[in-house]
């Protein structure tokens, strides 16, 4: 049975000629065939796709196995979808690498029904020396552009040395490590304590400032100010009017009311706004559904 699946393998990679560059269709095309053909393990939610493997995965049994354990442990534990692509190259005259790789996202939530917004997508391209990181929008709230560049930075000495499957599983464990602490809350950088100290003090003298600007105001609007001129005095008093807005269940303060000098002038009233704006259309790999703000990072090695 082995010895099938190595002389099946050989067959389709001869009909992949290092001259034949692929766009996302094409990788999405060779990774339906790879799955017919039961050369690599397919699960929706993680799979390893690589073109001519690079790391050995598809012909060591052990490697294959504690790699997709790792994949397995990300989606059971965390409910990070996670998918790896290895390509010699792409063709960049029809796509560039990130548009590529949300090509891809979108290919894998279309056909298989999930969403997307918890996914990371790991592509590799080897004759390029280049890798991209692609974000669902709920991951990246975990992982932030920065930890993904660091993830990637991670993998360059293996990388250099063709060391595909320890760099592959270092990044693995490097997705874990800053999804954990990014949900711990913990920052991208530090500072030295000198340095933080002075902008502490900076923002405490803001900060007072501020509250005396707010208290003074906040006097004139309720009790009245009075103000000097050279033709005498007059006190202003300002009465809140009320907007009420679409999307906050309740009510802003705004200046408005009325200016007493000899007379009264009074504004009111309500403003409200409404409906809604929706911007469609078509994409060759489907629409994404997760919604918000999507990520990633871009490196080589």
């Amino acid at each position: 049975m082995k010895i099938s699946l190595i002389i099946v393998f050989y067959i389709l990679l001869s009909f992949t000629k290092s001259s034949d560059l692929l766009d996302s269709k094409g990788i999405w095309k060779k990774v339906g065939e790879f799955i017919d053909n039961g050369i690599m393990d397919f699960d929706k939610n993680y799979f390893i796709f690589d073109l001519k493997d690079y790391a050995n995965l598809y012909h060591d049994n052990e490697k294959r196995y504690a790699f997709t354990q790792k994949q397995k442990y990300l989606y059971d534990t965390y409910g990070i979808n996670n998918y790896l692509f290895i390509v010699d190259d792409f063709d960049i005259d029809k796509e560039t690498i990130l548009t590529l790789t949300k090509n891809l996202q979108n290919y894998i939530q279309t056909d298989y029904g999930i969403s997307m917004s918890k996914s990371i997508i790991l592509f590799i391209a080897i004759d390029r020396r280049k890798t991209r990181i692609e974000m669902g929008s709920n991951l990246n709230d975990y992982i932030s552009d920065e930890y993904a560049s660091k993830i990637i930075e991670s993998m360059a000495d293996y990388m250099r040395s063709a060391d595909y499957y320890n760099a592959f599983t270092k990044a693995l464990n490097e997705i874990e490590y800053y999804y954990n602490t990014g949900r711990s809350g913990g920052g991208s950088s530090s500072k030295s304590s000198g340095g933080s100290s002075s902008f502490s003090t900076i923002l405490i003298v803001i900060l007072i400032i501020l509250l005396l600007c707010a208290a003074i105001v906040y006097r004139c609007l309720t009790r009245g100010c009075v103000i000097s001129g050279g033709g005498g005095s007059y006190v202003s008093y300002s009465e809140p009017t009320y907007h009420s807005h679409h999307n906050h269940g309740g009510f802003h303060h705004s200046g408005g009311g009325y200016h007493k000098s000899g007379g009264n002038h009074k504004s009111g009233g309500s403003h409200k706004t409404g409906g809604s704006h929706k911007t469609g259309g078509g994409h060759s790999g489907g629409k994404s559904r997760g919604g918000g703000h999507s990520g990633g990072a871009t490196g080589g090695w």
